[in-house]
């Protein structure tokens, strides 16, 4: 789909869809994958090619996915490489697919699924991939637990290797690995942020009394963590204690991208990209799109919080 004044859309999506995720390990485009969530059709799986200069968003492959997608993430040192989390009969499941060769056809041959993240008893809400390059560790999250996974793609293989339980917190929502520490996770509740220690697996602080709805690292600053907190974007510094928040508009999900420190803030069922030089531009195209009465609840932004 071509771009514009608004942004540019990709329309390809037959289905509604609540999971995005950029191929960072793709260093030769700008790309990224798109998952539905439909509960009567077979799923898919968008393969979405930015063209340099055209400002146009193409398929690059349409995969099919056997159930809906609640969770997507590519990994960040082999660009055929993703995760799901995905309803399986009356519960969840996660996997890691493989995507396969394309040879120039857009419509390619089934994914082929790696390996499941099958030790879970609770709710799977999601998996994270170390953001800054390879790593042999994967986490998954459910209601109740933090499960640390050593894996290896080329044998298909996925073991526990610790686990950390959220004791008497309310249910997990999410989380964010720290591009800085890979032995330091940030988590969230429908009411607190909490950091864990992967080598303890215990907690190490904690935000009480915040509505968050998701959270992630500023890949290019140390020590500074941006929250959703009660549909707010939140930017704050972390230090032993946390401080200097700036609260800026309502929104429901965040993601960063590790290589320019910009943040992909979605809506739902189309893809939009807008560029902000600052926090004016993002307020005025928002207000934009408030006072001609289109909320932009199906749209993709990404705001820079600078460098």
């Amino acid at each position: 789909m071509q771009g514009g004044s608004s942004g540019i859309v990709y329309g390809g999506l037959k289905y509604q869809a609540r999971c995005i995720t950029d191929v960072r390990a793709d260093a030769g485009s700008t790309t990224f994958l798109a998952g539905t969530l439909s509960l009567k059709e077979e799923n898919e799986v968008h393969l979405i090619r930015l063209l340099p200069g055209e400002n146009e968003l193409v398929c690059d492959g349409l995969f099919y996915h056997p159930n809906e997608i609640w969770d997507l993430k590519s990994c960040p040192f082999d660009h055929r490489l993703f995760s799901t989390v995905y309803t399986s009969g009356e519960g969840y499941g996660a996997s890691v697919w493989k995507i396969p060769e394309l040879y120039g056809q857009s419509n390619s041959p089934q994914l082929e699924q790696l390996f499941m993240l099958d030790d879970h008893t609770d709710k799977i809400r999601c998996v994270l991939w170390w953001p800054l390059g390879k790593h042999d560790k994967l986490i998954s999250i459910d209601d109740r637990n933090i499960f640390l996974w050593n894996i290896d793609p080329s044998n298909k293989s996925a073991k526990v290797i610790s686990q950390g339980s959220a004791d008497m917190l309310p249910n997990l929502r999410g989380g964010a690995w720290d591009p800085h520490n890979h032995n330091a996770v940030a988590t969230i509740t429908d009411s607190s942020l909490h950091f864990w220690d992967l080598r303890s697996m215990k907690r190490s602080n904690a935000i009480e009394h915040a509505h968050i709805r998701d959270v992630d690292y500023n890949p290019k600053k140390q020590n500074i963590i941006v929250s959703l907190v009660h549909l707010v974007l939140r930017i704050k510094t972390i230090l032993f204690l946390l401080s200097e928040e700036q609260q800026v508009y309502e929104l429901p999900f965040l993601c960063g991208n590790p290589e320019n420190g910009y943040f992909f803030i979605s809506f739902f069922f189309s893809v939009t990209f807008h560029t902000f030089f600052g926090l004016e531009d993002f307020h005025r195209i928002l207000t934009g799109y408030q006072s001609s009465g289109l909320f932009p609840m199906e749209r993709i932004w990404i705001v820079g919080l600078g460098h």
